[in-house]
């Protein structure tokens, strides 16, 4: 889905096996891209992934309109509001809802026509995946609200959960141990790297299903990276004869198996109870076991299976055995796993398990039953536990956190722990840098703000000290040929970082239309995550606040940041002589791992040179 700022169009990585390939991401807003380099695992190349479209049409004359990803690193979003309702006309261009990504509020814009016939999420709903359904079109008006995808999307949980608990008879604790050389010839799909800093994945939706069969070209699933959601396309032949991951399934690693395909229709039955977590060999069936009765088979088991502790889902050290997906549902459900009872092979606590043990109701009073079945031990001293003193707690508003805010959050405590702090603060006298400003604001439409002048001190100054113009990776310094300054602006959402770009080019009456010209798009949250992109160098002013001094937090990966602090009048010796003059405090904070003492030191010389004689910002 193309979205009216920032949609990623796509993504394409064309690679021969065990080479560096170019992944080349493109913008629906320009032609322009970034290349840089993967290497991509030899068991899919060569490969073509092109990221998904958010519109999914059905031969039942329907549209289903997924989430999109509507910038490079969102993986979910904010509904705030719904410019559309059931049973409305839509056509191409048409504003369908105001979406809160990790970088700014943008419109969603339909691209196809139809009639609005169910709206899945609610406005106001927040944290909604990309890719996860959230209207359906319809081509007449006569099928608004007979598509019925919203019961069959709620519906499903339900039968997911209550499956489980129709079978009875325990041979399928069994059927999993068939040993993995005694299948059918057989290929494994893995997880792919779809992105150069990808480590795990997350399977949206599965696009196929067992018995389909898949050749070159086709859609295997749509999976979710650490920058967007892509499709996996398929590069050989075959039948789909298991899928080895959930839809929805979250931190899948890298080569991790998926999927199995099969060359024969007909082997795709001995799938059917294939785990490859199972051991190479069956545990619970006996060497008489393939010439008795099936029945008396799973009779003897399940007689036996009391007396056996191998059959029990604890060892004895006290750690629980159960497959990856069942902790993890466990863990998303909050639900301890101690004392369950699995059916899996030897005991293993499985999906099915959880989720039965969720719907029972069981599941509520576990840790409870957990803590008090431990016993205790003979001489070990006792404790009495005293309640802590109840305080009656005062009135209060709560404000959820908007996604613009907990991203920040998250971003600038990481920036706090991970990078090296130091800071620099020097005085600049600005007397003479008022008087300009005066003359110009008398002569100009435009009026010159002091951050204007700032900004273009700063970039004056970069242009003289290039090394403080760059960004720190973990293999590399990148030194910048253009300044593009990042300038810390508070809306209501949250702190906006935009940028103006080529400040070194530009004079103070560019300087401030871009800037008036961004922070009234910050303010209005109509800030596109490309105004947000590639700065080198960050400002951040609270002198318009009366604050005389403070220190910022690094923005990463840049490797500076300026804290600009009010002017005030102070009495000065100035070649003996008792002056009052107007002072400017400033404060560099700096990335030790990139710029040194003497280097921050040189920088914060040569802005104050510039900012106490403006004037040499002209030549």
């Amino acid at each position: 889905m193309l979205a009216k700022a920032g949609a990623l169009r796509g993504v394409c990585v064309r690679a021969k096996p065990n080479v560096l390939a170019p992944v080349r991401l493109m913008s629906s807003l320009s032609s322009r891209g970034s290349t840089c380099w993967s290497r991509v695992p030899t068991t899919f190349a060569p490969k073509t992934y092109f990221a998904s479209e958010q519109f999914r049409s059905f031969s039942s004359g329907h549209t289903v309109v997924n989430m999109p990803s509507l910038s490079p690193t969102m993986t979910k979003g904010n509904i705030s509001t719904w410019n559309i309702k059931v049973g409305d006309k839509v056509a191409p261009g048409k504003v369908l809802a105001d979406i809160e990504t990790d970088k700014a509020t943008m419109e969603f814009e339909c691209m196809e026509e139809g009639f609005v016939s169910e709206i899945l999420v609610a406005g106001g709903s927040r944290d909604v995946p990309v890719g996860k359904p959230i209207i359906v079109l319809v081509d007449t008006k006569e099928q608004v609200g007979k598509t019925n995808v919203g019961s069959a999307e709620a519906a499903a949980p339900a039968a997911a959960a209550a499956k489980p608990a129709a079978p009875a008879s325990p041979a399928p604790s069994a059927a999993p141990a068939t040993p993995a050389a005694s299948l059918p010839r057989h290929n494994v799909v893995t997880m792919p790297a779809l992105s150069p800093t990808m480590t795990s994945g997350k399977i949206s939706k599965w696009n196929v299903k067992v018995g389909d069969r898949v050749k070159a070209g086709t859609l295997l699933a749509s999976v979710e990276t650490d920058k967007a959601v892509m499709d996996f396309e398929f590069q050989d032949e075959g039948i789909v004869a298991k899928l080895l991951v959930d839809a929805s399934s979250a931190d899948i690693k890298l080569h991790q198996p998926v999927m199995i395909v099969v060359d024969d229709p007909s082997h795709v039955a001995a799938f059917a109870n294939y785990n490859p977590d199972a051991p190479a060999t069956t545990a619970a069936a006996t060497p008489s076991a393939p010439s008795a009765p099936a029945s008396a088979a799973a009779t003897t088991t399940t007689a036996s299976a009391p007396s056996q502790p191998a059959q029990s889902s604890q060892l004895p050290s006290g750690r629980v055995i159960a497959s990856p997906l069942a902790k993890k549902i466990a863990s998303e459900k909050n639900v301890s796993l101690q004392g369950l009872q699995g059916t899996g092979p030897n005991g293993r606590i499985i999906q099915a398990d959880v989720l039965e043990f969720v719907s029972s109701g069981r599941a509520q009073t576990t840790a409870t039953t957990a803590a008090a079945a431990q016993p205790t031990q003979t001489g070990a001293p006792i404790y009495t536990t005293v309640a802590p003193l109840q305080v009656a707690a005062g009135e209060y508003q709560s404000i959820p956190h908007t996604t613009i805010r907990r991203i920040t959050a998250q971003r600038l405590t990481e920036a706090k722990q991970s990078i090296p702090h130091f800071y620099l603060t020097t005085e600049c006298r600005v007397d003479s840098l008022l008087k300009l400003r005066a003359h110009l604001n008398a002569s100009l439409e435009t009026k010159v703000s002091i951050n204007d002048m700032v900004i273009k001190a700063a970039a004056a100054a970069l242009v003289e000290i290039p090394e403080v113009n760059s960004s720190f990776h973990e293999n590399e310094i990148r030194l910048y040929r253009d300044v593009n300054i990042s300038v810390a602006t508070q809306t209501e959402a949250g702190l906006m970082v935009p940028v103006i770009r080529q400040v070194q080019l530009k004079g103070l009456k560019g300087i401030s239309a871009d800037m008036k010209e961004l922070a009234t798009k910050a303010k209005s949250r109509k800030i596109t995550p490309q105004d947000m992109e590639g700065g080198t160098f960050t400002i951040s002013n609270l002198g318009m606040f009366g604050i005389k001094q403070f220190s910022a937090i690094i923005n990463p990966p840049q490797t500076c940041i300026l804290a600009v602090g009010a002017s005030e009048e102070r009495v000065v010796a100035n070649a003996g002589k008792i002056e009052i003059a107007n002072v400017m405090n400033v404060t560099l904070s700096c990335d030790h791992r990139a710029v040194d003492g003497v280097l921050g030191a040189q920088w914060l010389k040569a802005f104050k040179k510039y900012i106490e004689d403006p004037s040499l910002m002209l030549l």
